[in-house]
């Protein structure tokens, strides 16, 4: 009814001397999976695009912003605490809003954290934010820069599988993208 064209699906995590801590909840990571894959089966089945590990579109509204993140290209983050990536530098805003503010102020760059790329990170980080979409990345790139005991682990265990020329994560790799990804780093 409100029309809805994308979605992004975030576990939730229960942080310590919270309210979500002190009603009794948990961090249950069976539930989350759960529910997860339940989202996607009723999303899935209502036609919607599953492009990225937690994102969903309606066809024709996968958001823009998010690709350019997951596909490693320039991006500009504006506000406190915005992570921004221009060619092969990365840098961070100042976290706090006073802080950042007081940079804007006296008009010095506003980021507090910065790091240069060198060709072999800038691909590294490349394939394995692009290995969060949909289409995967090109098998041959996940090859030259994941270690091989890593990938082959993966495609044991039924986490990750070749489509073609693209290797892709399976669903139940979607599940533990964040460890297969430090894994591979």
């Amino acid at each position: 009814a409100m029309k809805v064209e994308h979605l992004s699906l975030y576990p939730l995590a229960i942080e310590p001397s919270t309210p979500f801590e002190a009603a009794g909840l948990k961090n249950d990571s069976d539930l989350q999976a759960e529910l997860f894959m339940s989202a996607h089966e009723t999303l899935s089945a209502l036609g919607w695009d599953h492009y990225e590990i937690a994102n969903y579109a309606r066809p024709g509204f996968r958001c823009r912003h998010n690709l350019k993140y997951w596909n490693f290209e320039d991006y500009l983050g504006l506000g406190n605490s915005a992570a921004s990536k221009i060619q092969n530098q990365v840098f961070v805003n100042e976290r706090s809003l006073s802080g950042y503010l007081n940079r804007i102020e006296r008009g010095v760059p506003a980021y507090d954290d910065t790091e240069s790329l060198d060709e072999r990170e800038d691909r590294r980080r490349r394939v394995i934010m692009q290995l969060r979409l949909h289409e995967g990345v090109l098998d041959q790139e996940l090859r030259e820069v994941a270690p091989k005991d890593s990938i082959l682990r993966f495609e044991e265990l039924g986490l990750l599988a070749a489509h073609g020329w693209r290797a892709r994560l399976s669903p139940q790799g979607w599940l533990v993208a964040h460890q297969l990804m430090s894994a591979i780093a």
